[in-house]
């Protein structure tokens, strides 16, 4: 691992593990750091639980578009004469491009 002063080492990479913030959770990969570190939690892990970080007081919330659970966008890009995925067209984007737009709710209804 290359730290931001470009010191390097070599970490223990543990996979699956289950991390719960803000009562919410996922399944991870995570860094081993020695003990008492203070731990870091990066972008990946945020978006994956749909939290935010409020810069005033420099906490970590749920997302106030979806308080009672994680929300998940989705945007695929296909070719627009690919006919292998269902895909929404708006006059907007570019003729070369068709994208999708969903919440997992929407997609688990069918």
């Amino acid at each position: 691992m290359r730290y931001a002063n470009n010191q390097i080492q070599i970490k223990s990479v543990y996979r699956g593990v289950i991390l719960e913030l803000k009562g919410r959770d996922g399944i991870f990969d995570v860094l081993g750091e020695v003990e008492g570190s203070e731990p870091l939690v990066g972008q990946i892990v945020l978006e994956a639980l749909d939290l935010i970080v409020d810069p005033i007081t420099k906490t970590v919330l749920p997302n106030p578009r979806s308080p009672d659970m994680p929300m998940t966008e989705i945007l695929m890009a296909t070719a627009y004469n690919s006919g292998n995925t269902a895909t929404l067209r708006s006059t907007q984007i570019a003729k070369a491009t068709s994208y999708v737009r969903k919440t997992l709710d929407e997609i688990a209804v069918r």
